[in-house]
């Protein structure tokens, strides 16, 4: 979950923050499953090819109906508009989140792994590997990644506000 809200935090934005931290949960998930990097590292990648396909094909969408005499500003702006996006988003959600699922469960299934095995303190179990005895309590939060954190919350106010 750490690793996911600052996957979130990183993209500097607050309007992508909710879906960047989800979305790095779900990568998260990716890559217990396969014990390797490279899967999300391609969800990373087909995510970004897609957003950057959609963005393009709707800035031809919007200058086409400015051409036509429509205000696209005034009507994504409006209460129609806004539903209209809600209802596309709500849709596309309902339709591709359960793929989503089936695919994660696939590929831990491939792996012959178990989704319960993520959530397991003691972590994977390598046979004869052991991890060196630590002398002192190690903690999650420390100076440096508090500092990280409160940096990259002033930048997102900051990019917000700009």
């Amino acid at each position: 979950i750490l690793s996911a809200l600052v996957f979130g935090m990183l993209h500097m934005n607050f309007n992508q923050m909710p879906y960047a931290v989800f979305l790095g949960i779900l990568m998260v998930l990716m890559m217990e499953a396969c014990d390797s990097i490279v899967a999300p590292m391609c969800m990373h990648f087909f995510m970004n090819g897609i957003s950057t396909t959609v963005g393009y094909f709707s800035s031809d969408i919007l200058r086409a109906q400015a051409e036509a005499g429509y205000h696209p500003e005034a009507l994504a702006g409006s209460e129609t508009g806004m539903m209209a996006g809600l209802l596309s988003v709500l849709t596309l959600v309902i339709a591709t989140l359960p793929l989503a699922v089936l695919i994660i469960y696939a590929v831990f299934r491939m792996h012959h792994r178990k989704i319960s095995e993520v959530f397991k303190k003691e972590g994977k179990d390598s046979g004869d590997e052991r991890l060196p005895e630590v002398q002192e309590k190690e903690h999650i939060l420390d100076i440096w990644l508090i500092l990280a954190l409160l940096v990259m919350v002033v930048m997102i106010v900051l990019n917000t506000l700009a």
